[in-house]
């Protein structure tokens, strides 16, 4: 994947991370992983040149892309409030 694809995903991740050490409410958590998800399939769309149609294994990789978003952002909220309690 090209470098400049993830930049986005590794901005999301510093943020949520950041909003750990502010000890900023957890549903920045959600908000980061909805932005990684959206970050996800919009990479897809253009590869889709055949429409393809909505089917069990497109629900399983979505509903586990989601899934694993959310425990990259908590991951990272986590390093943030680790970091921060470290600190203070």
């Amino acid at each position: 994947m090209p470098r400049h694809l993830r930049l986005f995903e590794w901005t999301l991740l510093l943020v949520a991370a950041i909003a750990g050490f502010a000890d900023a409410p957890r549903w920045f958590i959600l908000l980061a992983a909805a932005g990684l998800t959206i970050d996800d399939w919009a990479k897809l769309w253009p590869l889709r040149s055949p429409a393809v149609t909505l089917s069990t294994k497109v629900v399983t990789y979505f509903v586990t892309g989601i899934a694993a978003n959310v425990f990259y952002s908590a991951a990272s909220y986590l390093i943030g409030a680790g970091g921060r309690a470290l600190l203070w």
